[in-house]
């Protein structure tokens, strides 16, 4: 089997990918959130890690442990725009607003913040007061 076949294999599975292919595709491989920010005070995490793994295609699947809670729902990402932007759209039979975030990616680190209940698209990294927000952090899960 070649390599393209065994990463494409790798990616549809949300296994980690290797770091020498995370330059070329920096949001696409799983990540797993390491913590929650809502209105500036921190949400205690579930016993159970939330996983999200990101596809090339533009989908992405939430995972609680190891059952897949979703699948089939799509993003957008805006490379160029300062700063970086995604929308996460869930599927349509689960329903729900489209949470039009911000991103960026720091080595091994997701930061993803974005508004409650469908408020304007955050300009910044914060979650604070009032500022109806969540910020998300995650870590990403890579092979050696």
């Amino acid at each position: 089997m070649n390599s393209i076949a065994i990463l494409g294999l790798a990616v549809a599975v949300g296994a980690p990918l290797p770091k020498e292919r995370l330059k070329s595709m920096p949001l696409v491989g799983a990540w797993v959130k390491i913590k929650e920010v809502v209105d500036g005070g921190d949400s205690r995490l579930p016993d159970k890690p939330h996983r999200y793994v990101f596809d090339a295609d533009g989908t992405y699947a939430i995972y609680h442990g190891e059952r897949r809670f979703t699948g089939g729902d799509e993003y957008a990402t805006d490379r160029n725009a300062v700063p970086a932007t995604i929308d996460l759209k869930p599927p349509a039979l689960v329903g729900g607003l489209t949470k039009r975030a911000i991103y960026r990616i720091h080595a091994d680190t997701l930061e993803v913040c974005w508004p409650i209940n469908g408020g304007p698209r955050p300009t910044e990294f914060s979650s604070h007061g009032d500022s109806k927000t969540v910020l998300w952090v995650f870590r990403r899960v890579t092979t050696e």
